[in-house]
């Protein structure tokens, strides 16, 4: 059991968050060029959703916090975020771009 791991693993959502919004201004500054930094980023955001997750189901205390229950929606604004690199970076029509976008939209309203 982990104390505290609740806010760790919020912190690490929420860092989560911020690899998304990292990965579409990497994709506007530096385009294709940075994919093999993206794909790292990519990586250490997999790795963070899976002790994020672990370390939130070993809290002792049933705490629920807003970054915890949205859980979901941070995994979903990267995947959204992934996407609108690889449309910056030249490497995914903005069509696809598009369905992609309004899927996620629909689904959630």
């Amino acid at each position: 059991m982990i104390r505290g791991g609740k806010k760790i693993a919020d912190a690490i959502t929420l860092g989560r968050a911020g690899i998304g919004a990292g990965l579409i201004a990497i994709g506007w500054f530096f385009g294709a060029a940075a994919l093999s930094r993206v794909a790292c980023l990519m990586l250490v955001n997999w790795i963070g959703d899976v002790l994020d997750g672990a370390m939130a189901r070993r809290n002792p205390e049933e705490i629920h916090s807003w970054i915890g229950d949205h859980d979901l929606e941070v995994d979903i604004f990267v995947s959204a975020c992934l996407a609108v690199y690889l449309w910056l970076a030249g490497l995914l029509p903005f069509y696809h771009l598009s369905v992609y976008l309004i899927f996620w939209l629909v689904l959630f309203f």
